[in-house]
């Protein structure tokens, strides 16, 4: 399995719903509803124009969207963002970035899960949530402040490209992100009492 293995769908989404959203629930105090409910045509419309993968149902309040990345834990915490694809087509950056400047639907929570391979199982170490725009407007206004970003990965917010396939992310450190965006939440522990329903066992999974 890849760094980032977000990419593989089945993968993603599989550990997503067996491991992130009861916790995710807990953090956001909601029903978290897959967006591919609704039906194939439409999920695959939002997922292209809006980045939502997941909506959080909050009992008498209201919904919003969730976009959800899942990656190979390495020791390191940031969220990612691709800036640059090596096919050149149009990123996650430069959509999300119109779609706030616009008031187009895009995810109004950005979610970010890190697992860890141990004996080829996998374990749940980390998830971080904050506000997509609060997010994409601190990278915004730090690349201007600094003349652009480098891949110096002591910074808080630097360029990292993906040697598998070229593309480039914009990693932000999770701790600049608690020092500068009002609105954040985390879990950091290993799954207690989480069952995968395919492979049977606790805490973690082997069957993705």
């Amino acid at each position: 399995m890849s760094e980032n293995y977000s990419s593989d769908s089945n993968k993603s989404k599989g550990c997503f719903k067996t491991f992130v959203i009861p916790q995710v629930s807990l953090l956001l105090k909601g029903k978290i509803l897959p967006v591919e409910d609704i039906t194939t045509e439409e999920s695959k419309i939002l997922d292209c124009y809006s980045g939502i993968d997941y909506w959080v149902l909050k009992s008498k309040k209201g919904v919003r969207g969730i976009g959800n990345r899942i990656l190979r834990y390495q020791g390191y915490d940031t969220f990612t963002i691709r800036s640059e694809r090596s096919t050149g087509s149009e990123t996650e950056l430069v959509k999300r970035l119109k779609a706030i400047k616009r008031e187009y639907l895009y995810p109004y929570y950005n979610v970010i899960s890190y697992f860890e391979r141990i004996n080829k199982k996998y374990f749940l170490m980390r998830i971080y949530i904050t506000k997509t725009k609060d997010l994409y407007l601190m990278v915004k206004k730090y690349k201007k402040d600094n003349n652009g970003l480098t891949n110096n990965s002591s910074q808080p917010i630097f360029i990292k490209t993906n040697p598998s396939d070229g593309n480039d992310f914009i990693a932000i450190n999770i701790k600049h992100c608690r020092e500068n965006i009002s609105f954040y939440k985390a879990f950091v522990e290993k799954v207690k009492n989480s069952k995968c329903k395919k492979c049977e066992n606790y805490k973690y999974c082997n069957f993705y």
